[in-house]
């Protein structure tokens, strides 16, 4: 099975959706814990929404927290990690996530890890993060994924490598 495009998603915005509470009378309550415990924390910047100035200025105060992605790019394209950017920056990219085409996610810290370089076979150190496969509720695959840069993306220079898959 290839993996490196394996996604039903057609827009980030989905995993938004799927976290909402507003929508989770569509789903059993083992499907709703499932979900809480499997999907990256993920939003959308509204400015209609209730507590829509408390929670932008909490992005804004704790941008090392957080990352910021266009719903629809892909392959680690359009995603701006606050820890990597200036105050400045930080801010006006927030004014522009409101109504817009982005999602905002927590920002999860990577290890750093040694790893064989495919193109040169030497050992580098590399950001690395592992994740699951899970194919009709069934955990089948553990997977790592690494980069010299904190955008983990095989696209985006990163590399991906099969730890165990379950027949």
């Amino acid at each position: 099975m290839d993996f490196h495009h394996f996604s039903y998603l057609k827009t980030k915005k989905q995993l938004a959706l799927l976290l909402d509470k507003r929508f989770h009378h569509h789903f059993t309550n083992e499907q709703i814990k499932a979900i809480q415990s499997l999907i990256l924390p993920t939003f959308i910047l509204k400015s209609n929404q209730d507590n829509f100035t408390e929670v932008k200025e909490n992005i804004i105060n704790n941008k090392d927290e957080y990352v910021i992605k266009s719903s629809t790019d892909s392959r680690g394209r359009a995603i701006f990690i606050g820890k990597s950017m200036n105050q400045d920056d930080w801010n006006s990219l927030v004014e522009q996530t409101v109504d817009g085409a982005f999602v905002i996610q927590k920002f999860i810290k990577s290890k750093q890890t040694m790893v064989v370089c495919p193109q040169s076979g030497k050992e580098v150190l590399m950001n690395t993060s592992l994740a699951i496969f899970i194919i009709e509720g069934k955990s089948v695959g553990l997977n790592a994924r690494s980069s010299p840069s904190l955008i983990q993306n095989i696209f985006a220079g990163g590399i991906m490598q099969v730890i165990y898959l379950v027949n």
